[in-house]
């Protein structure tokens, strides 16, 4: 079901990127699934979604290097290591996305630039102001819709309830442990 889930919504992502095409803005909405399902399901699940979306996109846009599949990649692997280091929580996924969309925005104007072709904008640091803005807006947008999709399918979520990395889990413990565990104190 997780991979059903996570080629749907690329898919669904994808094609979002791929009607923004003629938007001088490139968002990279694909991205921001793939992070969404690294920190979901994985590390693998995300990687694998940005680099299908990446490739997608430059056979799509008939490039000979598979630039957008590497920024997509490192964009999302970047996400995932901010995120980890602080805490998987509402209030902070805006800034998450933010820097997602900072990193997409370079990433399109150096793949803009390598292929010569005309920034994606009026100058770049629209585009970096641009990216970073609806980065944070989208992020928090898809995560919270995906979050709502993946409860009523039985999915893991990427928002938990308990993020405190103080406490560990509680674990069930039966009762013959319990038991065993009497008789050793005695």
């Amino acid at each position: 079901m997780k991979l059903f889930f996570t080629f749907s919504v690329t898919a669904f992502l994808l094609l979002g990127d791929l009607l923004a095409g003629n938007i001088p803005l490139f968002p990279a909405l694909s991205v921001y699934g793939a992070a969404y399902f690294a920190l979901a399901y994985g590390l693998n699940y995300g990687i694998f979604a940005a680099a299908a979306a990446g490739v997608a996109l430059d056979a799509v846009y008939c490039r000979p290097y598979c630039l957008s599949a590497a920024g997509f990649v490192l964009t999302v692997f970047a996400v995932v290591q901010f995120i980890k280091r602080g805490r998987r929580q509402f209030l902070f996924l805006p800034l998450a996305g933010g820097f997602a969309g900072l990193l997409t925005g370079a990433a399109g104007s150096i793949i803009a630039a390598f292929y010569r072709s005309e920034l994606p904008g009026p100058d770049l640091w629209t585009v970096l102001v641009f990216s970073i803005g609806f980065g944070g807006l989208f992020f928090t947008f898809i995560v919270t819709f995906l979050d709502f999709l993946a409860s009523r399918a039985d999915l893991p979520r990427c928002i938990r309830k308990n993020t405190d990395g103080l406490r560990g889990k509680r674990r069930t413990v039966s009762k013959s442990q319990l038991a065993g565990n009497r008789r050793q104190k005695r």
